[in-house]
């Protein structure tokens, strides 16, 4: 379609066509090779930005009720076209963590990534604690869980201080340190 801009009788609007689902909105869509960008801009003199909001309640537009517990506030997704259908490439969630009140409403962020196949999986999670899990959610009582393989390791739990990672010792981690100014080629890490 070469019109500009269409709004459907269920009031989805497209630009620069129709729109591109009957559960998508709004479509901003190019068969060009130039970039599609959607601007949003703010000049003046004060310290505010520029926003992009995303809302997210339970019950309807016109009576609001509280969110829950694991619910997602707003989700930016990255599709690519495999040839019969666009799938997930990647993906940036903001999660409920947990909901207690109208004015405690802890939230995280879920990265997620597709390792070849149909679907993308969680890689990467920012608790509201300011936790960082790569490969899992971190335990309790650590700043950064990674669950990426070392040399044999099944896991690998530390907290980064002053250029080395410590670790608590037991039967299921492995104790890695490594200081930038005196990092060998290769060393052993012991159990």
């Amino acid at each position: 379609d070469s019109t500009p801009f269409v709004v459907d009788a269920s009031g989805l609007v497209g630009v620069g066509g129709n729109p591109f689902s009957s559960t998508t909105s709004l479509t901003a869509w190019t068969d060009t090779a130039v970039w599609n960008n959607i601007a949003i801009g703010k000049s003046n003199d004060g310290a505010n930005a520029s926003n992009f909001v995303l809302y997210k309640s339970r019950g309807t537009r016109a009576s609001p009720t509280a969110v829950s517990t694991n619910d997602n506030a707003g989700a930016i997704s990255f599709l690519s076209y495999g040839g019969s259908t666009y799938r997930p490439t990647a993906s940036i969630i903001a999660s409920v963590e947990t909901y207690t009140s109208d004015t405690n409403i802890a939230g995280a962020l879920l990265f997620s990534t597709n390792s070849g196949g149909t679907s993308s999986t969680e890689k990467m999670r920012i608790t509201a604690a300011g936790n960082v899990g790569i490969g899992g959610t971190p335990p309790a009582g650590y700043s950064v869980l990674s669950t990426k393989n070392l040399t044999g390791a099944t896991s690998v739990y530390g907290i980064l201080q002053q250029g080395t990672v410590q670790s608590d010792v037991t039967a299921n981690t492995v104790n890695f340190a490594s200081i930038a100014s005196t990092q060998a080629a290769s060393f052993t890490l012991p159990n």
